[in-house]
């Protein structure tokens, strides 16, 4: 009796052992998970019937605030084809509370005073005189283009 009573004695001491390893186990998973995470703030975001856009042209408007809080957007055009008149190469600032409303700005005729052919209403000198300008080169003849790119 003795020897199975030691037994049954060292079985208990065995599975006390496994259960507390087990138990502390679970303790250690549980401190290395990560808390629940909050659930995030939902947002609703809603716009107005859509508008047309007045001044189209062949890059995106960039909205800015200038210095002293007033909103711009700007926009360039850098055509190149073979009637300069309906090609212009440009930079355009129009000023207003929003993009609805925006009138051209001076800024759109500003030119530099100390080289009058360096002008916003007419980048042609700027983009041929820029790094990538003096290193570009006429389309082939088949093209439509009459300037470098």
């Amino acid at each position: 009796m003795r020897f199975s009573a030691a037994r049954g004695d060292s079985m208990k001491m065995h599975t006390a052992r496994v259960l507390v390893a087990g138990l502390a186990a679970s303790c250690l998973t549980l401190a290395m998970v990560p808390a629940q995470a909050q659930a995030a703030d939902s947002y609703t975001i809603s716009t107005g019937p859509t508008k047309s856009y007045a001044y189209p042209t062949d890059t995106p408007a960039s909205p800015y605030i200038d210095k002293d809080g007033k909103f711009y957007f700007q926009q360039a055009a850098a055509l190149y084809g073979a009637d300069l008149q309906s090609n212009p190469r440009e930079w355009e600032f129009y000023t207003g509370t929003s993009f609805d409303d925006a009138k051209k700005s001076p800024t759109s005729d500003a030119v530099n005073p100390a080289n009058s052919q360096d002008k916003n209403n007419d980048t042609t000198w700027r983009c041929n005189n820029s790094p990538t300008g003096l290193t570009s080169t006429y389309a082939p003849n088949n093209a439509s283009y009459s300037r470098r790119n």
